[in-house]
């Protein structure tokens, strides 16, 4: 933009009186100042100049994002952060397709499992020890436009990958939970995690959500597992698990899990440091 030509490149008034002439508007700085206006108003697509409105500008400023929490529309990009990346840098679909493939590749055994009931409910899901006397991979992870409950929206829902070690043996000072990444996008998926000496236990929400579950180990989807089975989710209330157990606290249903309504804590956000739970 183009300021006015004075010494100091600021507007004088005039006095009749002291014989001061105000500043003198050359063409040019109007034109300039006019052209300024004019592009700013029609730098978006669509937009004419119109001689009856005079709060085009305005109104062309009232539609850019703020600074501060911005609300994007439409289709934005980003620039795509390097893989490995856990910095506050923005994550875009590339980054994210291809950090969660480099997390799953190679993983033998997988199966899908939806969790029906309400969408705002989070149903307990059983899940096998892994082969005792080493550590197995175990991934549940969704994409953001898997199936899902329509009351949530068309699509980006749900967004998940829970990357875990574990590892299960005859004694509790060997029973190992690890979660090497966990990220949630969207919407709360995951509202509690617990494990056990005859397995893991993970509330997953309902509602018609669909979700992957991958591992390097034979998970036994479908199967009965001391009278629970295994992959199934547990839709009602104070529901016996691993009743055929022969041991207390399982043996003739002492343990008994139900549906949950909000989120542990430590679900709530991302977990990018290898941690036990």
């Amino acid at each position: 933009m183009q300021k006015i030509g004075t010494a100091d490149n600021k507007f004088v008034d005039g006095n009749p009186v002291s014989g001061t002439l105000g500043t003198v508007l050359p063409a040019a700085w109007l034109n300039s100042v006019q052209d300024e206006i004019a592009n700013a108003i029609t730098g978006e697509v669509g937009v004419v100049l119109d001689a009856g409105d005079s709060s085009q500008l305005a109104k062309r400023l009232s539609r850019l994002a703020p600074l501060k929490s911005p609300i994007f529309t439409d289709s934005p990009k980003a620039p795509t952060a390097p893989m490995g990346n856990s910095s506050a840098l923005l994550a875009n679909t590339e980054f994210v397709d291809s950090t969660i493939n480099q997390k799953i590749s190679g993983l033998p055994f997988s199966a899908t499992i939806t969790v029906g009931g309400d969408v705002n409910t989070y149903y307990p899901v059983p899940f096998p020890f892994a082969p005792e006397h080493k550590l197995n991979r175990f991934i549940i992870y969704r994409w953001y436009d898997a199936p899902h409950p329509a009351s949530l929206g068309a699509d980006h829902v749900g967004g998940l990958l829970l990357d875990m070690t574990i590892r299960g043996v005859g004694w509790s000072d060997f029973n190992l939970t690890r979660v090497n990444y966990y990220n949630l996008a969207y919407h709360q998926t995951v509202a509690a995690f617990e494990s056990a000496l005859v397995g893991r236990m993970v509330w997953l929400r309902g509602g018609g959500m669909n979700y992957s579950v991958m591992a390097d180990f034979d998970m036994g989807i479908g199967k009965q597992y001391l009278g629970t089975e295994v992959g199934k989710p547990i839709m009602a209330a104070n529901t016996a698990i691993y009743p055929l157990h022969g041991a207390s606290p399982y043996a003739g249903g002492g343990v008994k899990v139900s549906p949950k309504t909000d989120a542990d804590t430590l679900w709530k956000s991302g977990i990018v440091i290898p941690t036990n739970i």
